[in-house]
């Protein structure tokens, strides 16, 4: 759709046919490179051993105890059952190996980076009676603050004006797993999470039904 697009043009708009100034060759080139600005991580996905991949995430790697795929997992972290269908490879790459992973890069299709992910903040409620809590902030106003716990998973709600809120800058992900696994542990890690991608759902076929008009 995007080689013909470029090539014949779009009639009735401001997109003009290239077919006569550029060759076959030379459009397949330009589609590749607009492809490769939306193309996530499963248009291109790691070559490795994905099963070897699979056991390192639910054992070894013990990413399960934090996040979720396809129903399985803890609720701590993200989600990733789709996480190949909305980041690039490099991203995921700087998510393991890279503790400032998060910084915003100059904007744009062109962006490698993530952005922060405020929703799986990080904090320590003290109590008055000196009991604390570590978790995900989950929900917070001026008054009240919802606190995912760390350990149990328990959704604990608190009264601000009664503890004592730290805001962790370090997030709980561990950013070395290129030296924590060997480098065929860790390619095949990248080529599980590299296919981790759900389908949209199809399109719904258009009513055709139509209402005899009423007299």
């Amino acid at each position: 759709d995007i080689f013909d697009m470029i090539k014949a043009g779009n009639p009735g708009t401001q997109m003009p046919p290239y077919g006569g100034q550029f060759t076959d060759d030379q459009i397949w080139r330009v589609t590749a490179y607009i492809r490769g600005l939306r193309g996530t991580a499963i248009d291109t996905p790691v070559a490795g051993n994905v099963a070897g991949g699979e056991a390192i995430f639910w054992g070894k790697g013990a990413c399960g105890s934090c996040h979720m795929i396809r129903a399985k997992g803890s609720i701590l972290g993200p989600d990733l059952s789709n996480i190949a269908g909305t980041r690039k490879v490099q991203n995921i790459v700087d998510a393991l190996t890279k503790e400032k992973h998060k910084i915003p890069g100059d904007g744009g299709t062109h962006d490698t980076t993530l952005l922060p992910m405020n929703t799986f903040q990080p904090v320590r409620v003290t109590a008055a009676d000196g009991k604390v809590i570590e978790g995900i902030l989950k929900n917070e106003d001026s008054f009240s603050l919802q606190v995912l716990g760390r350990n149990d998973l328990n959704l604990y709600r608190f009264t601000r004006a009664d503890v004592k809120v730290f805001y962790d800058p370090k997030s709980l992900m561990p950013h070395d797993w290129d030296k924590r696994l060997a480098a065929s542990e860790f390619q095949d890690l990248m080529a599980f999470l590299t296919r981790l991608h759900v389908p949209p759902p199809p399109p719904q076929p258009a009513d055709r039904t139509t209402t005899a008009p009423t007299t």
